[in-house]
């Protein structure tokens, strides 16, 4: 859906920028497997802390950390992009209407996809906050930090450009 129109303005530009920052450190995080798990294992916690651990575990920080970023560079960019874009809106596409806007008949895709944008930057806060803490479960934080942006992925692919019918 960006890309249709990434060069119409610079959040749209951004979004899609950080969706592919998202999608290429994701395919480096696959590729570059930690070697152990430093939050659930206190002498894995010791040799990273050491740095002996090998590349590929490093790699493996970096390039999450730069996926988390890219998500974060997307969603915001979206919300911005969106907020740029919305027009009145026609005839018949208010709340639960079936209007051209809708994906179907009842759901606004749009509202569903900040939900879960939303939920995205709260579910990152608190991975950060795990990682500093980790009684504050990142395993579940990281879990539903990649629910929250899998369901935003697809409602965002889902989602008419403005102004358009399917």
């Amino acid at each position: 859906m960006l890309g249709r129109c990434a060069t119409s303005s610079r959040p749209a530009r951004i979004a899609l920028g950080g969706m592919v920052l998202l999608g290429v450190a994701t395919i480096c995080d696959a590729l570059l497997p930690l070697s152990c798990t430093p939050t659930a294992d206190t002498a894995c916690a010791a040799r990273e802390a050491a740095g002996l651990v090998p590349l590929t575990h490093a790699g493996h920080a970096f390039s999450s950390g730069a996926a988390g970023f890219g998500g974060v560079v997307a969603v915001v960019g979206w919300i911005l992009w969106r907020r740029g874009t919305r027009g009145p809106n026609p005839p018949g596409a208010g709340s639960g209407a079936s209007g051209p806007n809708r994906t179907r008949p009842g759901f606004d895709s749009a509202l569903a996809a900040l939900a879960a944008g939303i939920a995205y930057l709260a579910a990152t806060g608190w991975t950060l906050a795990a990682m500093v803490e980790p009684a504050l479960y990142l395993g579940l934080a990281q879990r539903l930090q990649i629910l929250a942006l899998t369901v935003w992925l697809a409602l965002v692919a889902l989602r008419p450009l403005p102004g358009r019918r399917r």
